[in-house]
């Protein structure tokens, strides 16, 4: 088939980073079939690939289209960036309105972003440590990006369990009701009574006495 000559038909990411999910998009809008390669390894056969970078260098990426007008063929040389290696520690069970410090680790030069759901961020969100106050929901996650001065960044993530306190369910408490006017209580024979005779009479004496 004819080879179609055209500007590169397809979106590089900037920056490409390694340790980072990027996504390579087709932008010919005439295309009916797509074959994405990276480094001659087949990767996808869609309008768009999804693409993890674990080593820094220059990477060729080539996208191979069907059009009416016949086939195209596109590539590109991308430099792929060392992206910050960062880890996330803190507790991952938690109690309603506890206060929780999370900490990174990781190269110097960074900066930081926080989110938090479930929980409120108090004090500073912008260093490597955050300070989570968590509510009164059953789950709750706590997310940093960390990014490099190569504008490289690294996204940690942590799901954290809340348990919730405690409530009454309003139930019987146990005591019986007593008539304020004789002091006797209106349920059934008085706790104690031995046996079936013992517990009518009991009966009849709170019924004469309350009645």
């Amino acid at each position: 088939m004819l080879l179609v000559a055209a500007a590169l038909a397809f979106d590089v990411p900037d920056p490409t980073c390694t340790g980072s999910k990027v996504t390579f998009t087709s932008t010919l809008a005439e295309a009916t079939t797509w074959a994405w390669a990276v480094d001659g390894v087949k990767v996808g056969t869609s309008d768009h690939v999804d693409w993890k970078f674990n080593d820094p260098g220059v990477v060729a990426v080539t996208l191979d289209m069907d059009t009416p007008s016949g086939a195209v063929h596109e590539d590109a040389d991308v430099e792929v960036l060392v992206g910050p290696d960062v880890t996330l520690a803190g507790a991952i069970v938690v109690d309603a309105h506890e206060q929780t410090d999370y900490d990174t680790t990781g190269p110097d030069g960074l900066t930081f972003s926080w989110a938090v759901t479930g929980g409120t961020l108090l004090g500073d969100v912008t260093g490597p440590s955050a300070l989570v106050e968590w509510g009164e929901q059953s789950q709750g996650t706590i997310e940093v990006t960390a990014t490099a001065g190569n504008d490289c960044a690294a996204v940690e993530h942590l799901d954290v369990a809340i348990n919730l306190p405690e409530v009454g369910d309003g139930g019987d408490t146990g005591d019986e009701p007593t008539d304020p006017g004789c002091g006797c209580a209106t349920g059934g024979a008085p706790a104690g009574a031995g046996g079936a005779l013992a517990a009518l009479s009991a009966l009849a004496l709170l019924r004469r006495r309350c009645g």
